[in-house]
């Protein structure tokens, strides 16, 4: 009889776990749908324009730079007096980077194409007062969409729940393979 009630304790106990098991998995479960949610909310409007403003950045820098060498290469070397006398033309929102051909087999056919980094870097202040509107009214969406560092921040919090969560499934699991060997014990 006592063993009958001690196999009934061990089995007992043993369901116990295998149910707290189960909701921790459950619960796995629940958090990494959250943590799905989160990487799939909206990005927020501000996080939008900034992305946007950061790819200006980088074309008024690439103009600033195309400027640079456009200048040196044709202004300051022998023939630059040449190349400003009247009646000339400076193209610059055709500006190339590139120096000046050297020769007729280097000439390009045609005129280079519309430098879109001269455009950036001018009109740089405008479509920073105008962006955040447009991105409001065309994606409203993005007005509650979630800000990188919310983002961020929720992503951290659930991933170190999923964590904690699976350590005690994982100690848990440990523990019901203890039971099971100290019960079974293998020959």
């Amino acid at each position: 009889m006592e063993i009958s009630k001690a196999i009934s304790g061990i089995a007992d106990a043993v369901g116990t776990v295998r149910e707290e098991i189960r909701k921790i998995a459950d619960e796995i479960s629940v958090a990494n749908q959250k943590r799905h949610a989160i990487m799939n909310a909206a990005p927020h409007a501000d996080d939008i324009v900034a992305l946007f403003m950061s790819g200006l950045d980088h074309a008024g820098g690439d103009f600033k730079r195309q400027f640079s060498s456009h200048l040196l290469s044709r202004f300051v070397s022998d023939g630059s007096a040449e190349r400003v006398a009247s009646g000339r033309l400076g193209h610059l929102l055709n500006l190339d980077s590139s120096p000046p051909p050297q020769s007729f087999t280097q000439a390009r056919n045609g005129p280079a194409p519309l430098n879109m980094a001269v455009l950036a870097y001018f009109l740089r202040d405008r479509i920073k007062a105008e962006l955040p509107a447009l991105v409001g009214s065309l994606c409203p969406a993005s007005l509650k969409g979630m800000k990188a560092a919310d983002r961020a921040a929720a992503l951290a919090d659930v991933d170190m729940e999923i964590e904690r969560l699976e350590a005690r499934k994982a100690a848990l699991e440990a523990n019901l393979a203890a039971a099971r060997a100290a019960v079974f014990p293998q020959a």
